[in-house]
């Protein structure tokens, strides 16, 4: 197995006020039923070790996700392979980015820089193991129980 250098997992937090309570539950309806869409999507990224919506109070909605590689790069990523599901989300959304993502990316990269929380703690099982890391070593157990 072959692995990348040093790579760093990081946490991307950020909660999305949507515009009213009727905004909050066609959100959450949208979500789910977008929700094959967007776990194609976050795979084709490649970095996102995982990712998840939550229903917050005060009509509110979580995205939380752990990446590896550099903040910028990860934007940029994400916003090519799943740019037009928040475009859709940022439509309930309270004071969104320009839309469509991919022609505003600086704008969509300092939305999120803005909107990013820091943890308070956060615990990585495999530091220094990324998402491609990860996936080599199931390839190779699985090709080892094939044997």
């Amino acid at each position: 197995m072959r692995r990348s250098s040093a790579t760093q997992q990081l946490p991307f937090l950020v909660i999305l006020p949507t515009r009213s309570r009727l905004a909050f539950i066609e959100l959450q309806l949208l979500l789910r039923t977008m929700h094959s869409k967007v776990q194609r999507d976050l795979a084709a990224v490649g970095t996102p070790h995982f990712a998840q919506f939550v229903s917050l109070e005060d009509n509110q909605v979580g995205f939380f996700t752990v990446y590896d590689g550099s903040f910028d790069k990860y934007i940029a990523d994400f916003t090519k392979n799943i740019g037009e599901v928040f475009d859709l989300i940022f439509k309930f959304t309270k004071d969104p980015p320009p839309s469509p993502c991919r022609r505003h990316l600086q704008e969509f990269i300092d939305f999120a820089a803005s909107a990013n929380r820091a943890p308070i703690g956060f615990y990585q099982a495999y530091p220094g193991l990324s998402v491609q890391d990860i996936h080599a070593l199931v390839a190779d157990r699985e090709a080892g129980d094939k044997r």
